[in-house]
């Protein structure tokens, strides 16, 4: 995956074969979903095996599988805005 030091190399030299930048594609997914600035929402990621699903104010708004999301060293989950965002009340615990 993006993580690969091989990979990460090409991918920073902007040297990725058409073949690997398809096969990069199928580790992300972003999932877009319009809020207004100002509001407080309520986000829960739940990692379960290989499947990652986001739910944003109690509704379900994207769901993903990947080999590499149940990686036993997986430590990393990136979220990422268009513009600046405040975290509270930021809690993780194991599910089983």
């Amino acid at each position: 995956g993006g993580m690969n030091n091989e990979i990460r190399e090409k991918k920073v030299a902007g040297d990725l074969s058409p073949e690997l930048a398809a096969l990069l594609k199928t580790k992300t997914k972003t999932f877009p979903h319009p809020l207004s600035a100002g509001e407080w929402h309520t986000l829960l990621l739940v990692v379960e095996g290989d499947t990652m699903r986001a739910s944003l104010d109690g509704k379900l708004v994207g769901e993903f599988s990947s080999e590499g999301i149940a990686h036993p060293t997986k430590r990393m989950i990136t979220l990422a805005v268009n513009q600046s965002a405040v975290v509270d009340d930021l809690k993780i615990w194991k599910l089983k």
